[in-house]
């Protein structure tokens, strides 16, 4: 990586303009970062008002805490009035002056952006984006540049817009989309893909008002129809209580580290087998042999990623692996497609732009992949203190994480103070890089002390790994560990959205999630506290 970035500097110098005797330009050090500022043309289309709001789902029997997400399954938008930031005046960024190295390649970047038809922008540009996008999916990397450049930045050919106006915007706005995951790079190969050829890969599908052609809301409403309904129910009955009854005693028994790590009993057979049963009504007694396939599917690779590789964009060093992961896939959804939740899907779908019941289940297979159950190791990871915390003050990249010791501390029996606790630990250390959209016009940013602009096309990456720890908005108390911090729920951003306000891309299943953390978490600290 590092001899890719020098070749980089070299092949390029001739393209920036800023270049001579390797200066910092001095007006980086005090320049307004916030795109609300320095926009000249409107980047976001379709801005909608509370008037639109929809009503939400049922509500959870789980008291407290799992309710804050309640509308997260539906496939209106829902726009509540958000409390302002604790620093609005505030500008934290940029801190520090950037390496010559750093700014070079902030530099290339923005020059290729901007100039997407050039040769380097279309040859070296897209190797540049696929290998940069790795080093902006963690939050360590991604503090560094803000720290340098500020608000604005580039980052896996993406431009970075960090201000809490911007993001804010950006989430509860109807967004256009192109083939990434936060700033890592999709595999458009690997796409759960219809008869016609067309793709049904939600995260790469734009929403109808900036260009769509409904395609978003129609897969979206039969995922959350057929798969996410009824799964709260069924995180009360006996099977889901056995399931977290024997998570809870594999905790207590099992080594340090293997609860985390072993196929056999813990954390990995859980999720499979839990999410599988509330999301698609598996028996994990009767139907054991489709639960083994399935939890070897999705625990293929090393723990976090798992199975989750396949869909992104990286060399593999076994040529066929993707290939042996492709038959899995299309083996786990045939055995969706007999799941009873699906018994009753339509044979004639046309309200879901005639998506097929064994479309919808590929499409499921990517969805539980990325999200569901990735995205819960992780977060069980961060709050059940395996995982250390990313350190943002340039000395360490990470510190031991003290979130088992602040689990101790907490009124264990109420879940709205666990569900703050998970919001919290999940703050500092989030399990999604981030959101994106793309441009539907030209747009100027400030970026590097001059008025940037960049094409319609461009990919904006909307950062969750830096919204949560954004001193403009936390203040002085940023990186410290407080459950209890003003708004902490209101400035959640963990699922796609600003608290519970989005525009149609909050996560259908986070009310699931909250629910099925809290419950594993107040059990858990209740044991260690016996």
């Amino acid at each position: 990586m590092k001899f890719t970035k020098l070749a980089l500097y070299i092949l390029c110098v001739p393209l920036f303009e800023e270049v001579e005797a390797f200066t910092i330009p001095q007006s980086l050090q005090n320049t307004s970062t916030s795109m609300s500022k320095s926009t000249s043309i409107p980047l976001f289309m379709g801005d909608v008002t509370a008037d639109d709001s929809a009503s939400s789902s049922s509500a959870c029997p789980f008291s407290g805490a799992s309710n804050f997400f309640k509308n997260a399954p539906t496939v209106e938008p829902y726009l509540d009035e958000l409390p302002p930031p604790i620093n609005t005046d505030s500008n934290a960024y940029p801190s520090r002056k950037p390496g010559k190295k750093d700014w070079l390649f902030q530099r290339f970047q923005i020059y290729t952006l901007s100039h997407p038809r050039g040769l380097i922008g279309r040859f070296i540009q897209p190797i540049v984006t696929t290998l940069d996008g790795f080093a902006g999916n963690l939050a360590i990397n991604m503090s560094a540049r803000r720290a340098a450049f500020g608000e604005n930045f580039i980052v896996g050919g993406m431009v970075c817009l960090s201000g809490w106006e911007d993001v804010q915007r950006g989430f509860t706005s109807p967004q256009a989309r192109t083939n990434k995951l936060g700033p890592l790079t999709l595999s458009e190969k690997q796409y759960p893909r219809k008869e016609d050829g067309s793709h049904t890969f939600l995260l790469d599908i734009s929403q109808e008002e900036v260009g769509g052609d409904g395609s978003h809301r129609a897969y979206r409403d039969a995922f959350i129809k057929y798969i996410v309904e009824g799964a709260e129910e069924a995180q009360n009955d006996t099977a889901s209580q056995k399931l977290m009854e024997q998570v809870t005693k594999d905790f207590q028994e099992m080594k340090d580290g293997e609860f985390f790590t072993s196929k056999e009993r813990g954390l990995v057979p859980f999720l499979s087998d839990y999410l599988h049963h509330i999301l698609f009504g598996f028996d994990p007694v009767k139907d054991r042999k489709d639960l083994d396939f399935l939890l070897n599917h999705y625990s293929q690779g090393a723990p976090p990623a798992f199975t989750s590789m396949y869909y992104i964009n990286v060399p593999t060093k076994n040529g066929s692996a993707k290939d042996d992961t492709k038959k899995s896939v299309e083996k786990n959804s045939k055995i969706y497609e007999m799941s009873p939740k699906l018994a009753n899907y339509p044979k004639d779908a046309t309200e879901f732009k005639n998506l097929s019941k064994a479309e919808l289940c590929e499409l499921a297979v990517a969805i539980i992949t990325i999200a569901a159950y990735v995205g819960s190791y992780y977060t069980f990871n961060v709050c059940l203190g395996n995982k250390p915390t990313p350190a943002h003050d340039g000395e360490v990249k990470e510190k031991p994480n003290m979130n088992l010791s602040y689990l101790d501390t907490i009124d264990i029996k109420d879940p709205e103070e666990v569900f703050l606790y998970i919001l919290e630990c999940l703050r500092l250390d989030p399990p999604v890089g981030g959101g994106h959209n793309v441009a539907q016009e030209p747009f100027t940013v400030k970026m590097l002390g001059k008025d940037r602009t960049f094409p319609a096309g461009t990919p904006i990456l909307i950062p969750i790994n830096l919204s949560s720890i954004n001193e403009n908005v936390f203040g002085d108390t940023t990186f410290e560990w407080d459950h209890k911090r003003p708004n902490l729920k209101e400035y959640s951003t963990h699922f796609q959205c600003v608290g519970k306000n989005h525009h149609g891309r909050i996560c259908p299943g986070a009310n699931i999630v909250v629910r099925m953390a809290t419950e594993v978490i107040q059990r858990i600290g209740e044991a260690r506290r016996q």
